[in-house]
């Protein structure tokens, strides 16, 4: 049986349940009682959710998705995405501009399977009012997409929670 990961996501009243065995994610409102909403996530979606809601509030940086697509972290690869993280500061140079988009335009084919299933992630979470969106070049981050009210009006599934 697969472990459940629980992340407070909208205030304490309700809960983000994540069974890692199954990939089904629900919203609890622990104060009703209720599911209030469910989607499923593929075995392979399922790591890089769990990475975001570990990193919420914050954003997850790219490096850190590394391992689960089997991406080796290389000193160059490195640079690149310390140079991406700090480009466009004022007052750069020419060629510190240049150097900026070389190291960008090396990291792009290793970051963009990153962003395609992370994309594919995105109409499970539009069920819990949620999204991912990119913070520049340093990493996604999970957001509200819509506030919780306005998911739920037609989506309550209304299974009461039960306690053993």
């Amino acid at each position: 049986m697969g472990k459940s990961r629980c992340h407070n996501f909208h205030k304490i009243a309700h809960t983000l349940v994540v069974d890692t065995a199954s990939g089904s994610v629900t919203l609890v409102d622990w104060q009703s009682g209720r599911f209030l909403a469910q989607s499923r996530l593929s075995e392979e979606q399922l790591p890089f959710l769990i990475l975001l809601l570990e990193g919420w509030p914050f954003y997850v940086p790219y490096e850190k998705f590394f391992p689960l697509l089997n991406i080796e972290m290389t000193g160059q690869l490195q640079r690149d995405l310390d140079r991406v993280k700090r480009s466009g500061q004022e007052g750069q140079s020419e060629h510190e501009e240049v150097l900026d988009a070389e190291a960008r335009k090396r990291i792009q084919p290793i970051v963009q399977p990153i962003r395609t299933l992370l994309s594919s992630c995105r109409p499970n979470l539009q069920a819990f009012g949620l999204t991912i969106a990119a913070i520049m070049d340093c990493g996604p981050i999970l957001l509200r997409h819509a506030p919780l009210q306005n998911v739920l009006k037609d989506q309550e599934i209304g299974e009461k929670v039960t306690y053993n």
